[in-house]
């Protein structure tokens, strides 16, 4: 371990001697110290045994420059440049950036994470693609407008524009949208289990349920008001065939005094105002 200034006086045969093999030592050590050389030179080498840091003296020597751990770590202090492929090599799983393809590639189970306590991972383990936020506050995407498509960008998953509406797509078919007003959806509107729990549900008490109990359809007005039916025409059939019999109500019209108003299949453009309450009267047509 040695330092040198680097300057051979003029002296005696044994003293020269050992002032130029205290230079060379200084040489082949790379100015190994755990303090730095007393004289200093632009772009001298120090290992500076102290902090493990093999060390450059800057250009304007005023300063020096870390270059790699002593270990033979990297560590810099200003902008560096690696030309080719570099490799990170993990315990079970690698990273590389290929220059040739410029990219960034994580091996699998090779995890990308983000905060102080591995808040948000993005992995892939070998099946699936996986993002995980696993911290605290919420998991956001912030954009303009959002796209979810499928894996060749042929079709439209999910569509999300700001002010304005989310769309859901079937094989590339919108089947539901928002919109200002409330939803809308195209084609069937499906649930296939039986039960009141498993119904439609309208008003802020529940007041209209629409189910099926596995035996019927039921349409239950839910609380102590009229169930309205309102039509300028009004039909009821047995079943989807066109020719199999008709329904007609018995009902009470809400006026002043109660009215038997009777239903039949000519009778056009009526305004019904209804409240159910007898029985079906089945009628041949």
């Amino acid at each position: 371990m040695a330092t040198h200034d680097y300057v051979i006086a003029n002296q005696s045969g044994a003293a020269f001697r050992t002032d130029l093999n205290n230079a060379l030592a200084a040489i082949v050590s790379n100015n190994s110290n755990s303090s730095e050389p007393s004289t200093k030179y632009a772009y001298q080498w120090w290992a500076d045994t102290s902090a493990s840091i093999f060390k450059i003296r800057n250009s304007s020597n005023d300063g020096w420059i870390n270059l790699f751990t002593l270990a033979g770590g990297i560590d810099v202090d200003a902008a560096s440049n690696f030309n080719e492929d570099v490799t990170f090599t993990g315990a079970s799983a690698n990273i590389v950036f290929d220059k040739s393809s410029n990219e960034l590639l994580f091996a699998d189970n090779a995890k990308c994470s983000f905060g102080n306590n591995g808040d948000l991972v993005i992995r892939h383990n070998g099946t699936h693609s996986i993002i995980e936020d696993v911290g605290t506050g919420n998991l956001q995407l912030r954009c303009a407008d959002f796209r979810v498509t499928n894996a060749d960008n042929s079709e439209t998953l999910i569509k999300a524009d700001t002010d304005g509406g989310v769309e859901l797509y079937f094989n590339n078919g919108k089947k539901f949208q928002t919109i200002s007003s409330g939803n809308e959806f195209f084609g069937q509107l499906k649930n296939e289990s039986d039960g009141t729990a498993n119904g439609i549900y309208l008003g802020a008490s529940n007041d209209l349920q629409l189910y099926h109990d596995s035996n019927s359809i039921i349409a239950n007005s839910n609380n102590s008001v009229n169930l309205i039916l309102q039509s300028d025409n009004f039909t009821f059939r047995a079943n989807s065939a066109t020719t199999e019999k008709f329904f007609i109500f018995l009902v009470v019209w809400k006026q002043t005094k109660e009215k038997q108003l009777e239903v039949s299949q000519k009778k056009k453009r009526m305004l019904l105002l209804l409240q159910v309450m007898a029985h079906l009267v089945q009628v041949l047509i």
